[in-house]
Order: structure tokens, then sequence, then C-alpha cells
């Protein structure tokens, strides 16, 4: 029986965005809640919709050029 690995290639430049996203999202974060003073979960949906248009802007760069 043959079987077939699939090994996953992520370019540097899709994990580099999802690592700029993740300290995006911490930023976003404290800023909400520590210096706006809103409550953590308005301030997540905040952070959630900065993060989700950062990661889609970038990754479509990469993938379209």
């Amino acid at each position: 029986m043959i079987t077939l690995r699939v090994i996953p290639i992520v370019p540097p430049l899709l994990k580099r965005s999802g690592v700029v996203g993740l300290g995006l999202n911490q930023l976003c974060m404290w800023f909400f809640v520590d210096v706006a003073g809103l409550h953590y979960l308005i301030a997540k949906l905040g952070a959630t919709v900065i993060v989700t248009a950062w990661n889609y802007v970038t990754k479509r760069k990469v993938v379209k050029g």
C-alpha cells in the first residue's frame, strides 16, 4: 500500500504576518482595556476586527503578489 504524506509548506511571509497579527491583537487589547478603559469583551471585538482585516490584507498581498 502506498501512502502519501502531505507536508504543508508555508512561506515565511505568511508566518510573519500571523506572528505580527498576534502582537497586534495584544497591542489592541492593551490599548482598548488599559488606555481607553473599555470592558475586555468589547475590546476583544474591536481587536478581532482590526486583526482580521490585517490578516486578510497581508495574506492577500502575499498570495496575489
